[in-house]
């Protein structure tokens, strides 16, 4: 197969015990520099559609953007017909059985800053035939809009899934969306879903709405199973900067509208996404209220006593900065690390007192760059977090998703990841420190949704071995395991086929690894649509 600057082959792809078949154009290039979008589908023919005067009665059936159920009769006509679709699936009816097109959930969609349904499914229907695809929609104009990445010699896996059904058209979409648990982050038990970074501006809204208002977001993030989410506001709107009253008031008001929005079934934690003093971007929590301006002048004080707000907080430097952290017990990580506003971070910072306090706990993780050779998505999250530990710091990686405002016709399970963080329950408001706590001891998962791995287990075996036992759920069959770890020096994979899985499968494994020197190691399960769950590291000396 020939593509322009690509070629390759087409491949087709079966999976025992399943009706689901992955088409997929795996194409290389030499030349540099080279970003792509991709559309793939299929057409068949249908003559049994065929109507007089060359016209067509294919029945279309998809979830519109707002997730209503429709089936359509396609017009006359010989062109691709765009959908904006809920869950990425279109399907129709063939004959005496119905067919799906349905991409990769989270593997084919760009890392973009807005989860606005772009339309990224399609269909045909004229003379005959029938057809069914997905969509990269090209560049919408703005500031950032990524492609997909192609290193030269790189092989990608440009693929699309359709699933066969001998039901309806209905029945067939519905077993489709199976695949995503219809786009929700399943429960577990001892497990509290949390998904950081979002650029709402909540407040603004808040203050302009008055009290009985409810944010979009909440609702969307509920029904997809989110328990708690940590917005960080003041990004680029409200008055971050400003050294007067008008900064404490928007603090107070953020403060009291998440504690509003919070409840037995939602938490909503205040951060914001700092880009002063630190260096790049990061996030900066705390437990509770805490009130303070990015900046101070020559005659004031770091701390000043203050009626309405109590303790008002003055910072200058990264010495004043670190100094109310840990005044206030606050926790910081760096947000899409390497990349965007955090470009050169934290690398430049690594010898810097504050980065190697544990308050500082690790670094983001999210589903960049787009690079289709790998099986595994977030390399860049991947190769920080390793790097880091390497060097004898105990970092972690906490997956965020880094989107601004959402409505409910937005694409957006296939933007997300969440970390399932090992807590009893979800805390009330004033207890949420209990979730952080957690956070910055690693002691989570974090997941695309698909593949769940609610235990996992990594100790020394002994000399220098390393045993790994974990259990798995999942809808797609599985891909591959790797065994990560690091010597101090230099990063080591062992990686272990799974091809004997099946998809909706619980599963336990065990392996031992021998790696000389380890320090610390994580392990990864991926599936055959690039979703998957991985640990956070865990360091040898504590497993003595």
């Amino acid at each position: 197969m020939e593509m322009g600057i690509f070629s390759g082959t087409m491949r087709y792809i079966f999976y025992p015990g399943s009706a689901l078949i992955q088409q997929v154009a795996v194409l290389e290039t030499n030349e540099p520099s080279i970003a792509y979008t991709y559309d793939a589908g299929l057409q068949m023919a249908s003559e049994a559609d065929r109507r007089p005067g060359i016209n067509m009665a294919s029945t279309i059936v998809y979830y519109d953007a707002e997730g209503k159920l429709q089936s359509i009769t396609s017009p006359y006509g010989s062109e691709r017909h765009t959908l904006q679709v809920h869950y990425r699936a279109v399907a129709a009816k063939m004959g005496v059985g119905s067919i799906v097109a349905l991409p990769s959930p989270h593997r084919y969609l760009f890392a973009r800053d807005y989860s606005t349904n772009m339309g990224y499914a399609w269909y045909s229907s004229w003379r005959g035939k029938v057809g069914l695809g997905i969509q990269q929609p090209l560049d919408d104009n703005t500031s950032i809009y990524p492609w997909m990445n192609a290193p030269p010699g790189t092989k990608q896996e440009m693929g699309i899934f359709f699933l066969l059904g001998s039901g309806s058209a209905n029945q067939t979409l519905d077993k489709a969306l199976s695949y995503t648990n219809k786009d929700f982050f399943p429960h577990i038990d001892g497990y509290v879903t949390f998904a950081p970074h979002w650029h709402f501006a909540f407040t603004e809204q808040a203050v302009g709405t008055g009290t009985t208002w409810v944010p979009p977001f909440k609702p969307g993030l509920e029904s997809i199973g989110v328990d708690s989410a940590m917005i960080m506001d003041f990004h680029i709107d409200g008055h971050p900067a400003d050294l007067t009253g008008l900064r404490m008031r928007e603090l107070d008001d953020y403060y009291k509208a998440c504690r509003q929005q919070s409840d037995n079934k939602f938490l909503l934690i205040p951060a914001e996404e700092a880009d002063v003093i630190l260096g790049g971007h990061w996030s900066l929590t705390f437990p509770k209220p805490v009130y303070w301006l990015m900046d101070r002048k020559a005659n004031e004080s770091f701390a000043t006593p203050d009626p309405k707000y109590g303790t008002v907080y003055r910072v200058h430097t990264p010495e004043d900065m670190w100094k109310l952290v840990q005044v206030e017990h606050g926790y910081a990580y760096q947000t899409h690390p390497r990349t965007k506003g955090s470009t050169g971070y934290p690398d430049k910072i690594l010898n810097t007192a504050y980065f190697r306090d544990p308050q500082y706990f690790g670094t983001g993780w999210k589903a960049m760059p787009s690079d289709l050779s790998s099986p595994r998505l977030g390399e860049r999250g991947f190769r920080t977090v390793d790097d880091v530990n390497n060097l004898g710091l105990h970092k972690v990686m906490l997956g965020e998703v880094d989107m601004f405002q959402i409505s409910k016709t937005d694409e957006l399970y296939g933007h997300m990841n969440v970390n399932y963080v090992r807590i009893p329950k979800l805390p009330d408001f004033d207890h949420y420190k209990v979730l952080l706590d957690a956070v910055a001891r690693g002691d989570s998962f974090i997941s695309t949704g698909e593949v769940l791995m609610p235990q996992s287990k990594i100790s020394s075996a002994g000399g220098d071995s390393i045993h790994v036992e974990i259990e798995t759920t999942s809808t797609f069959p599985l891909r591959i395991a790797e065994v990560v770890w690091g010597d101090g020096k230099s990063t080591h994979t062992e990686q272990f086929e799974l091809d004997t899985t099946h998809e909706f499968e619980k599963r336990a494994f065990q392996w031992n690894v021998n790696a000389p020197a380890w320090r610390w190691a994580r392990v990864a399960v991926w599936d055959i649509a690039g979703g998957g769950a991985f640990s956070n590291p865990v360091w040898r000396e504590e497993q003595k």
